[in-house]
């Protein structure tokens, strides 16, 4: 299916959209001996969001960009995702395997010119990546097989980390796939700032080789602030605290302002911190501090007839897995559509994108499922 360019466009400025107003969103992995966890903020003035359980063995289509061959393939691994604009294009999530990504917003990103690779785009990458790899090294080495089409026009990097301990921080720098794996330079904390330049920023401060005075709060609120404040709050944990507990403290020294002169719902919508060796993560959302847990070794993932989806907004911390239901593909559309109207700030869409909108959000519900003996 050809989707009209205009429309690949405006699926690119929702995707700009859902991660340049977050300023700050964060990422960062947290250890105690044998543990280790990794917490997440993600940054936005709407709570626009769904957790969608994705199986295994389902026949999927890259969405198609004009003039792009699209990645296929067949998901071998189950996923619980955090989506913001539509099924199929997370913003995080975690694999029954362990590996989790997050994308956050990164203004330096420059991606390759096309070349034979099949690709995706930069969010469904993540889907792509949680649905075929194990691990961060194949992560690493899928990006042989496919890349993601220059036509997003986003500005992302990733923040990775696996069952085994590992971390990485993927960007795409003028036009060139770079990774760093397991690099402490930033003491495993990025936010909307070049990892090499977060890098140079911590060393200016006084503990990391420098003479400017450590912040406990946000002045400014810049991505060089959230990585001092993260980065130290790391340095300095002592273990006499859970370490959930602290990484959800390390969030919240470092989430969004809860308004803006002009966004009064602005903030940290969610905050996640994820067990990639149990396969489990807990997450609070703005309006509701109560911890809600999903543990995916409960999961099921060979049901794909029926993908199911949970409200993140919605969502209780009490019979959570009861809270699931099925993802119709009207509500695709509408929450589509939902994030379209906050692009355009009107209730009212352009007429002339009624219809390639709908195929677009239908595209998801074409996928098969692949029957196993």
């Amino acid at each position: 299916m050809k989707m009209n360019k205009t429309v690949f466009i405006l699926i690119s400025m929702l995707t700009c959209l859902s991660f340049n107003i977050s300023i700050a969103c964060t990422a960062f992995i947290i250890r105690n001996n044998e543990t280790f966890l990794v917490g997440r903020n993600y940054d936005y003035r709407s709570n626009q969001g769904v957790i969608i359980i994705n199986p295994r063995n389902m026949e999927k289509i890259a969405l198609p960009f004009p003039n792009e061959v699209s990645a296929r393939w067949t998901s071998k691994y189950g996923s619980v995702t955090l989506n913001a604009i539509a099924r199929e294009e997370p913003i995080e999530g975690i694999n029954e395997k362990g590996l989790m990504i997050a994308g956050l917003w990164l203004n330096d990103t420059k991606l390759p010119e096309p070349d034979s690779r099949p690709a995706t785009d930069d969010l469904q990458w993540i889907q792509y990546m949680l649905d075929n790899c194990v691990d961060i090294n194949e992560v690493i080495s899928e990006c042989n097989n496919v890349r993601i089409s220059n036509q997003s026009q986003s500005k992302i990097h990733y923040f990775l980390s696996d069952a085994q301990g590992n971390f990485a921080i993927i960007e795409f720098i003028d036009g060139k796939f770079l990774y760093f794996l397991n690099d402490n330079s930033t003491n495993a904390f990025i936010c909307n700032d070049s990892f090499e330049k977060s890098s140079r920023d911590l060393k200016k401060y006084v503990s990391w080789g420098g003479a400017e005075p450590i912040l406990s709060r946000f002045e400014k609120y810049s991505s060089e602030e959230a990585v001092v404040i993260g980065a130290e709050m790391i340095k300095n944990f002592t273990y006499s605290e859970p370490i959930e507990s602290y990484a959800f403290n390390i969030l919240k020294n470092v989430e969004a302002p809860r308004s803006t002169p002009n966004d009064k719902e602005y903030g940290s919508q969610w905050s996640v911190v994820y067990d990639c060796k149990s396969i489990r993560f807990s997450f609070k959302i703005l309006d509701n501090k109560e911890k809600r847990t999903i543990d995916l070794k409960t999961i099921d993932f060979d049901n794909c007839e029926n993908i199911k989806a949970l409200s993140i907004s919605n969502s209780k911390a009490d019979n959570i897995y009861s809270q699931f239901n099925v993802f119709s593909p009207e509500e695709n559309l509408q929450m589509f559509k939902n994030g379209v109207r906050l692009f355009y700030n009107s209730q009212d869409l352009p007429p002339d994108l009624d219809k390639e909108i709908s195929s677009i959000a239908l595209i998801p519900y074409t996928y098969k499922c692949v029957r196993k003996d």
